[in-house]
């Protein structure tokens, strides 16, 4: 299945849901101690739930650097792979006030996701 950028086509909508509930049991079952498939934080005991539900029509995601309705006007922002560590990584460590910083600093993370495009390999 051929995925373009956003200005360009996915397959179908269903096509795109399946292949990434495909990925996220694959992911899962090569690493079941990371992964839970539990509703309930609790119940997971600490791994993370892959959650390919998320990936449907009626589902409100929340788009890069949108502004959360949270005191502080946090901004939903997209991070590097190493600053998942960070101790400091919280969300609402950017806001509509701090962002402009973040961007001057470290670019549009972004950026590549609207131009790139990509074959969703097949999922065995």
């Amino acid at each position: 299945m051929r995925c373009s950028s956003w200005r360009g086509s996915f397959g179908t909508f269903e096509e795109t849901r399946d292949w990434v509930e495909g990925l996220s049991r694959a992911v899962g079952g090569m690493v079941p101690d990371l992964v839970s498939w539990e509703w309930s934080k609790s119940a997971r005991r600490g791994r993370a739930r892959l959650d390919f539900t998320q990936n449907a029509s009626i589902k409100t995601l929340v788009a890069p650097y949108s502004v959360r309705a949270a005191p502080g006007a946090p901004v939903s922002t997209p991070i590097r792979w190493e600053e998942l560590d960070d101790p400091k990584l919280r969300p609402d460590r950017w806001t509509i006030r701090t962002l402009p910083a973040r961007l001057k600093e470290v670019g549009d993370l972004f950026a590549p996701a609207l131009s790139r495009t990509q074959e969703l390999p097949e999922l065995s």
